[in-house]
């Protein structure tokens, strides 16, 4: 018996001891939201209401439909823009992106802008701050909640939580690692694959809460004992002997291998199991085929190309009008599962079925997969939500086994604007599933492995991420874009997090020049002129950082991007505004106003941002009016999309404004409103706090509270 069949033994184990169980696998499962949902399903049917959980996954569904709908709209604005201002005017309003990713796929292609601070801002114009966390980040705040349903109920009630197929989970390894710490001790975790999960290093000790069981190949005589209780079920009495070694030396300890030998003996009279090589699987297909009826081998072959199917699959991919009969004929074989949305073959038997279609008739396996792919693509473009999620999945495993060089430009642009966008969450499910991929291309292979690394890094796993840069940049395989984006990525890496390394200026210079070198630059090496131009900073050299935000708003300029455009602006203020080079400062910003005002629809986060962002600096050029109608304003919006760490900085430097007016009264009120926000955010805004209590301290002592002043400064020693 495999794992799988034994993991659904113990499940019904459990519902016979009226013991809550909840079964999840990585064949159908893809991220831990779907986790989630399958065990919460279970529970609920065995009595158990995650009632928390429950309304946080409706609530999430809600916002998606929500998203959705806002979709919509916004590409009647841009149809409608398009019919007045014309196609080429158009084009400066509206990104082209990948639009197969669903709900927030057909939204980027909506943005005018090409980073996550352009999808948060496009999210503020309609939801509010905690909808879109939940909305890009469902997996902590589900996952907090079935914890905390789960914690209340296990003290009355043992539960068992079941996890299949985990060699297919790969991305999911840490949370799952982090929710097993978590759960309470009276539930009882089972998790089956064909490795035990590395743990030790950040789980010191996690062996000693476990119990490993290890599922042996059967022995010759429990297989004699298989193969006659199986022939039993089938057609009574005993087999004959001399088949039943046949098949014993056919199926090389494999369960399925036997009892599919079984069946074809019984139902199709294969008894020549002799002349069938072992060491071949791919022999079991060609017997398989010579006992199956001409009619069902098609279909055999269109079930083995899918991962799961039901009649309607059948029919699209074996462009047949009725296939009722094939079905039901499928369903009764011993290697195919049920799952929630039809049946499967067994994974290791369907990858062999189709592996040998491949090899043995290339045409037609390509036929089968871009049929399927049109099928899913039909799918996604008709449903949402986890749904479309998993058809998205399912579109893309199928233009990668039709044609693996172009499905995996698909996979590319996918994960690309994943990135970008940093959609961290949506980016591990794609990883999750295409880490099972049996990828025969090295290029595909090396592309999969970079934006594991991407997702490490996003993960703040830093070492993990530079150590696969390095070994990308240094492997003369890699081509040459693959190559680019590493050292852009292993650049700003070190520009962000290696600088204080010994030589770490340098090494990150060196390798962000070897980037520039290879003559590429598209939206995502854009990065290597801030990362230069952080580096820049750090040395003092004012002058070469702001030639490297030239040249990245010449590129965005060329893009037409003016989202980016304003976020450059505003590094050039910041720039500027350090050295006192008002006149420069101001024209930075007049040129970020002016691409803020081309953006459709109003990007109120970024206005906000922009808007507040160096305002005390105005009230030293002698412009505090302005400064504080741009603050006001900023706040405005501030308070409309509910962003506390934003709103904390705004109100300190608002207070410095009024203070340098002279109006300490209000400026109070601003700084006060500024350390409330800082001790709601926690430790991470020390240092926000800091800054504020030093700005209260100034306008004190122009008021001439000198002894006040005196205790608001020292607080921050002390």
């Amino acid at each position: 018996m495999g794992k799988s069949s034994l993991l659904r033994m113990f499940r019904l184990h459990c519902k016979r001891e009226t013991v809550p169980v909840g079964l999840a696998s990585g064949d159908d499962a893809k991220s831990a939201v779907e986790v989630l949902v399958r065990w919460s399903s279970d529970l609920k049917v065995d009595g158990i209401k995650l009632s928390t959980f429950i309304k946080t996954a409706e609530h999430y569904r809600a916002i998606q439909g929500k998203v959705e709908e806002q979709v919509h709209k916004a590409r009647e604005t841009r149809d409608s823009a398009a019919r007045t201002l014309g196609k080429a005017a158009a084009k400066t309003v509206v990104e082209t992106a990948v639009s197969t990713i669903p709900v927030v796929g057909p939204l980027i292609s909506e943005l005018s802008g090409t980073g996550a601070e352009a999808l948060v801002d496009w999210l503020g114009s309609f939801l509010n701050k905690p909808d879109i966390d939940l909305l890009l980040d469902p997996v902590k705040a589900l996952t907090a909640d079935f914890l905390a349903d789960i914690t209340t109920i296990a003290p009355q009630q043992r539960l068992v939580l079941i996890l299949d197929t985990f060699e297919q989970m790969t991305a999911l390894e840490e949370w799952t690692r982090d929710l097993a710490q978590q759960l309470h001790q009276n539930v009882l975790l089972v998790i089956a694959g064909r490795a035990v999960p590395n743990w030790s290093r950040k789980w010191p000790g996690w062996m000693s809460q476990a119990e490993v069981q290890e599922l042996r190949p059967m022995t010759g005589a429990i297989m004699r004992e298989l193969v006659s209780r199986y022939y039993a079920t089938m057609r009574g009495g005993e087999p004959n002997s001399a088949q039943v070694e046949a098949i014993l030396n056919f199926a090389r300890g494999l369960p399925i291998v036997v009892t599919s030998a079984v069946q074809l003996w019984v139902q199709y009279g294969v008894e020549d199991f002799q002349t069938i090589k072992p060491q071949v699987m791919a022999d079991l297909v060609d017997r398989l085929q010579e006992g199956v009826s001409k009619e069902l081998t098609p279909v055999l072959e269109a079930a083995a190309a899918v991962r799961w199917f039901n009649n309607d699959i059948l029919r699209a991919v074996t462009a047949q009008t009725d296939v009722s009969v094939a079905y039901d004929e499928l369903r009764r074989f011993p290697f195919t599962r049920p799952r929630v949305e039809g049946l499967s073959l067994h994974t290791a038997m369907r990858e062999i079925i189709d592996d040998n279609l491949r090899i043995r008739d290339p045409a037609r396996h390509r036929a089968l997969h871009e049929r399927a792919a049109t099928y899913f693509e039909a799918q996604l473009a008709q449903t949402g939500g986890l749904e479309a999620e998993q058809f998205e999945l399912e579109l893309l495993y199928h233009r990668v086994r039709a044609n693996e060089a172009l499905g995996m430009q698909l996979f590319q642009k996918i994960a690309e604007d994943l990135a970008r966008y940093r959609l961290i969450n949506r980016l591990s499910i794609l990883l999750n599933d295409t880490n099972t991929y049996q990828l025969e291309r090295e290029n595909s292979r090396l592309w999969r492995e970079y934006y594991n690394a991407r997702l490490a890094y996003f993960q703040v796993h830093l070492a993990e991420a530079e150590q696969v840069y390095q070994r990308l940049s240094e492997y003369q395989g890699t081509e040459l874009k693959l190559r680019t984006y590493v050292l852009c990525d292993w650049g700003e890496l070190l520009s962000r997090y290696g600088l204080q390394r010994k030589d770490g200026i340098e090494r990150a210079n060196e390798i962000l020049k070897q980037s520039l070198k290879c003559g590429i630059v598209d939206a995502h090496l854009s990065e290597i002129f801030f990362s230069l131009g952080r580096i820049a900073r750090h040395q003092g050299q004012w002058d070469k950082e702001n030639e490297y935000y030239e040249k990245a708003r010449n590129f965005f300029e060329q893009k037409a991007d003016n989202y980016i455009l304003v976020g450059i602006y505003l590094q050039m203020k910041s720039s500027f505004g350090h050295r006192g080079l008002w006149q420069d400062f101001f024209l930075a910003h007049k040129r970020g106003v002016t691409s803020l005002s081309q953006i459709v629809p109003e990007p109120l986060k970024l206005k906000a941002i922009f808007l507040g962002s160096w305002t005390w600096s105005w009230a030293l050029a002698g412009r505090a009016t302005e400064a504080e109608q741009n603050a006001y304003e900023s706040l405005a919006i501030l308070d409309q999309l509910q962003d506390d760490p934003i709103t904390l900085s705004v109100s300190r430097d608002l207070g410095w404004i009024l203070g340098a007016q002279g109006r300490f009264n209000e400026a109070y009120k601003y700084f006060y409103k500024s350390l409330v926000l800082t001790q709601k955010l926690g430790e991470s805004h020390l240092g926000h706090q800091a800054v504020t209590k030093m700005f209260w301290g100034v306008c004190l002592a122009r008021a001439g509270q000198l002894d006040h002043s005196s205790r608001i400064s020292w607080s921050n020693f002390g």
